[in-house]
């Protein structure tokens, strides 16, 4: 106690955003008592996932779940490893139900690889906080996503590419904010890994060998029916008279939102 702990900076690491689609809406209609119960049940489910996949929980924070790897312990493989964190999430969401209902919850997720400084802050209640313009990258693609996919940067698409050639996506749309503009993708497989591997689960009579057709079978459509989604984000309208300002490009500024986890 009261030594100090250095503050450092991880030069590529993955971090994944997500939320639970019309919370606000599900909390106006339910009792308190009934949606702790709920998020208990699906962060259970999501910290199993977590450990299967050796990433690391930074915090939840009402129906916000975030997981980063690359840090604090360095790996090559982060960025699929975060990959696959979201196919069990977006499958292990599918048996939570809406209090009251039978209606399964959906979520929405936000994938960015980049540079993140990280370290220790404050001393009564120390958390370990995330810092930099990778986080505010993760948190928008997740805002800005579609419910059921997995929203995903270039910068991560590319990065888990390299240690899995057997990944496949669809083209996004480009999202454009004050850090700059940014192409995204819709993870839709991993044929390296089955999504029964990827959950631990064991594969029951009648399911597909691989799980993906469970993974993006809705009640309106099945997988082999559905368009790719595509996004386009616009910038803020301008006050009337005002010129368009110049997009900033991207790069690995370390500059943007933080995000902390209690130690």
């Amino acid at each position: 106690m009261g030594e100090t702990v250095q503050a450092h900076e991880c030069t590529d690491a993955t971090l994944l955003f997500s939320d639970i689609v019309k919370f606000t809406n599900i909390c106006a209609a339910c009792a308190p008592y009934d949606v702790f119960n709920m998020l208990n049940e699906l962060y259970t489910k999501f910290d199993r996932i977590a450990k299967i996949n050796d990433v690391y929980k930074v915090e939840t924070i009402g129906d916000a779940y975030v997981v980063a790897s690359g840090v604090p312990n360095q790996c090559i493989d982060h960025s699929e490893r975060i990959l696959n964190m979201a196919i069990g999430m977006q499958m292990e969401v599918k048996s939570v139900k809406r209090p009251g209902t039978d209606i399964s919850l959906e979520i929405r997720i936000g994938i960015h690889t980049g540079p993140i400084f990280a370290g220790i802050v404050g001393f009564k209640m120390p958390r370990y906080c995330l810092f930099g313009r990778t986080v505010s990258i993760a948190r928008k693609l997740e805002s800005y996503g579609v419910p059921r996919k997995i929203c995903v940067s270039e910068t991560a698409k590319n990065s888990a590419l390299q240690t899995n050639k057997f990944l496949e996506f669809v083209e996004g749309g480009i999202i454009e904010a004050d850090f700059g503009r940014v192409h995204t993708y819709f993870l839709e497989k991993n044929g390296r890994k089955t999504v029964w591997d990827i959950c631990a689960h064991l594969r029951q009579p009648g399911q597909s060998t691989d799980g993906y057709y469970e993974l993006h079978e809705t009640k309106e459509t099945s997988f082999k029916k559905q368009t790719p989604c595509k996004i386009t984000i616009m910038r803020k309208k301008r006050k009337v008279g005002q010129k368009p300002s110049a997009l900033q490009p991207a790069n690995t500024n370390l500059q943007g939102t933080n995000i902390c986890v209690v130690i």
